[in-house]
């Protein structure tokens, strides 16, 4: 979405917030501590990812409710008005009932809309492999054969990120037999 809008990708990792350091985090500190606040200020964009936002304690979902009502983010030190922004929350739930239910009504309500996640199908993870192999071989490393083999076989994986580290230990073994011989 932030490529065919031309801009770049605000993201943060919720996952990556589970400690009490979080609360300072999102409600703000000392003006010199970082603060989501200021890091929005900060952004270079309209496309804001909060990566596994269900990976923050359900405490801290009051922070956010004036952020998706509104399109105002508000700590102790700064107001950030991100009204044109896409606003994108990520989570690991089956069903849009499971969001509700993990969340609460309060914060699911003021999501636009919920999109399910659906499986990769063969076609998009040979389309992935084949996006992967350009980006990492550039050079033409891998012979032909091999990257036939890597494309039919990344339909056996799950993600992107199974097919990329297919791809790029494959890569790292050509080169490693290419030393040793």
């Amino acid at each position: 979405i932030a490529n065919i809008l031309n801009e770049r990708l605000f993201r943060k990792q919720f996952s990556m917030f589970q400690n009490n350091q979080f609360a300072t985090y999102l409600f703000g500190g000392a003006h010199y501590e970082r603060s989501f606040a200021k890091d929005l200020l900060d952004r270079e964009s309209n496309v804001i990812l909060l990566d596994e936002f269900d990976k923050a304690y359900s405490i801290f979902h009051s922070a956010f409710y004036q952020l998706f009502d509104e399109g105002i983010y508000e700590d102790q030190n700064y107001k950030v008005d991100v009204r044109h922004a896409l606003i994108i929350c990520t989570s690991n739930y089956k069903s849009k009932d499971e969001v509700r239910e993990k969340l609460g009504n309060p914060i699911f309500n003021r999501f636009d809309g919920v999109i399910r996640f659906t499986d990769l199908d063969s076609e998009a993870k040979i389309e992935i492999a084949r996006k992967e192999l350009d980006e990492l071989d550039e050079e033409g490393t891998i012979s032909e054969n091999i990257r036939q083999n890597l494309l039919v076989n990344s339909t056996r994986l799950e993600n992107a990120r199974e097919i990329r580290r297919l791809i790029k230990d494959t890569k790292s073994l050509i080169e490693i037999r290419k030393i040793c011989e």
